[in-house]
């Protein structure tokens, strides 16, 4: 999961690279330039493709995975990020779409991390 969000996040940067909307960094509100976004480039519709097939994905595992601790926490979890991708894109939200997109990756791969240095046996690492 960690090298997928890291792959995605370069993904992300080089779809955002052609566009002209991509100043959102420095100005906020040129997301809301053109709105309604009906028209999306190529690239802006892979970005969308790899977050709607991964999301979809992890609500399949989340719902047969064997019973854990966090099952109904992370189904939850990626039923809503799931819904928000698919809600930017029918109301062509796009553009914000994409940076919501952004921070969840973001937070997500940190998370990922996260657990998966608490499940190692390493005392040091767990305490940080």
């Amino acid at each position: 999961l960690c090298i997928f969000h890291v792959v995605n996040y370069a993904l992300f940067w080089f779809g955002l690279s052609g566009e002209p909307w991509a100043t959102w960094l420095t100005d906020f509100p040129s997301l809301w330039d053109g709105f309604p976004h009906t028209l999306m480039t190529g690239r802006l519709k892979l970005l969308y493709l790899s977050q709607l097939s991964f999301y979809i994905h992890m609500v399949m595992v989340a719902v047969i995975q064997r019973t854990t601790k966090e099952r109904r926490t992370v189904a939850t979890q990626h039923l809503a990020t799931l819904a928000i991708i698919l809600l930017c894109y029918v109301a062509n939200y796009s553009h914000l779409g994409v940076v919501l997109s952004l921070i969840n990756d973001a937070v997500e791969a940190f998370l990922n991390m996260a657990k998966l240095l608490v499940c190692t046996t390493f005392e040091t690492v767990k305490a940080i």
